[in-house]
């Protein structure tokens, strides 16, 4: 799951400036304190990376998703039952509607090999029904 991650936020990455709803939810996740960095770590590539927290985000992408799903797991939890009930009770009625259906054709069959043939019903005359078919007279 975490390569999956990496490899979305990578791909993400490389277009942040194409998809501003990416772009949003990578600067909603960052955003850690007020600070406003405009030189994008200038100078800080050899410093220790604890030292130059509070000039740029030391954090990575992947952590900060990872830690904001932590955050909202409760939140998570519910819209995933939100979406898996529907779907586990739709294939659990098809499937109780499928063996239904099973046993009626086996119902028939069996009603078949029972009687012989079945008996073919007349059908019904429509000639005396005057201007209506539906109504026999």
């Amino acid at each position: 799951m975490i390569k999956f991650l990496n490899d979305n936020i990578r791909r993400g990455i490389e277009n942040y400036y194409d998809d501003l709803d990416f772009k949003n939810i990578m600067d909603s996740v960052q955003k850690k304190t007020d600070i406003i960095n405009t030189m994008c770590g200038y100078k800080t590539i050899d410093k220790e990376r604890l030292s130059i927290q509070d000039v740029i985000y030391i954090r990575g992408c992947t952590n900060a998703v990872l830690m904001w799903f932590l955050d909202n797991y409760s939140i998570m939890a519910g819209v995933l039952l939100g979406i898996l009930l529907p779907q586990f009770l739709g294939v659990l009625l098809s499937l109780l509607y499928i063996t239904r259906v099973e046993d009626i054709i086996a119902e028939h069959r069996l009603g078949e090999s029972l009687f012989g043939e079945m008996r073919q019903r007349p059908e019904p005359e429509f000639t005396s029904g005057g201007c209506c078919m539906c109504y026999p007279g």
